[in-house]
């Protein structure tokens, strides 16, 4: 087995079985880690597969080696700040040979010395170990490894969302466009509309040079085929739940999925959130300079809107989404 170190091990093995050396990287059992000095700053799931701390055989090394090295070596900043090329390259080099004749070799038996004298620390608390264990009713050392390999099976389960929950959210979101569907259509049948066989604007008919307008007729057939879509949507995901009495809003079951879909767009913007002020800032500084200026929005607003078409600004674009 080999075992590699790297600040970003984990997306280097990605990288690796990607590439041409992969087939030979897994034949020689190759596993990329990460030091334990960066390895903080990754999240859980990638410490505990490729934290040194959590790979057996790994002892005591901490695939920090480089760090130390680098760390030594930004003394030489001081005196090359300011110096020219040829000078810097000088004094580094005269650096490295130095370290490789006075240093490495040397200070190879203090290495060895005080690795020995930190695992025989270690080992002298071996007894305060087991008594700790039988006070907590632990039988074995194995359950250690059983519970990190049950923390990394439940944070792999929490990378997606829980599909019943998915699915109701998306059962939600069904119910929330059929409602709206259904209230457009019922707005459209219940509306009286003039018609004058002198006035154009009644007219299903378009004056040249005129913006084409849908006539009631095509309205009405658009708004019922939309509802007869969102309608067969919403009976498909209640099979797939098996939900035998359809969602109101004032059942447990749309409240709930309601309040898992706002987390769920809140996270997303929390993720987001850089990249949205930005557009935002941008925004707002656009639809000042319009003529007439055009309302500007706040955070606030965005974090509240929930759909596409709660963004008034996307009327005044180029293309009107009413459109």
């Amino acid at each position: 087995d080999i075992g590699g170190g790297y600040d970003i091990g984990c997306k280097f093995k990605t990288t690796l079985n990607q590439s041409e050396l992969g087939p030979c990287a897994r034949e020689l059992r190759f596993k990329a880690l990460v030091g334990s000095f960066h390895g903080h700053a990754h999240n859980q799931i990638c410490q505990l597969l490729h934290l040194a701390t959590y790979v057996k055989g790994m002892g005591l090394e901490d695939l920090e080696g480089c760090e130390r090295f680098f760390s030594k070596s930004n003394h030489l900043a001081a005196s090359i700040c300011y110096a020219t090329s040829f000078h810097r390259r000088q004094k580094i080099i005269e650096y490295l040979a130095h370290t490789d004749a006075f240093e490495t070799e040397q200070k190879l038996s203090t290495f060895l010395v005080n690795n020995y004298r930190q695992a025989l620390k270690i080992l002298a608390g071996i007894d305060a170990l087991h008594k700790t264990m039988n006070d907590q009713g632990i039988t074995s050392t194995d359950v250690f490894h059983q519970w990190l390999e049950e923390e990394c099976a439940y944070l792999t389960s929490l990378a997606k969302e829980p599909v019943q929950e998915t699915l109701e959210m998306e059962y939600y979101q069904k119910l929330v466009n059929f409602h709206a569907a259904s209230s457009k259509l019922a707005d459209l049948q219940t509306t009286w509309h003039a018609y004058n066989p002198q006035d154009p604007s009644t007219s299903s008919a378009r004056a040249p040079g005129t913006k084409r307008q849908y006539n009631q007729k095509t309205r009405l057939r658009h708004a019922r085929e939309t509802v007869d879509c969102e309608l067969l949507a919403v009976q498909e995901l209640e099979l797939q739940l098996e939900i035998g009495e359809r969602w109101t809003p004032d059942c447990e079951g749309w409240k709930a999925a309601a309040v898992m879909l706002r987390k769920h767009i809140g996270k997303a913007l929390k993720v987001r959130s850089q990249a949205i002020r930005t557009s935002l800032e941008r925004y707002n500084a656009a639809a000042a300079l319009m003529s007439p200026p055009r309302p500007s929005l706040s955070w606030d607003q965005v974090v509240e809107h929930a759909y596409l078409a709660d963004f008034d600004l996307l009327r005044d674009c180029r293309q009107d989404i009413h459109e």
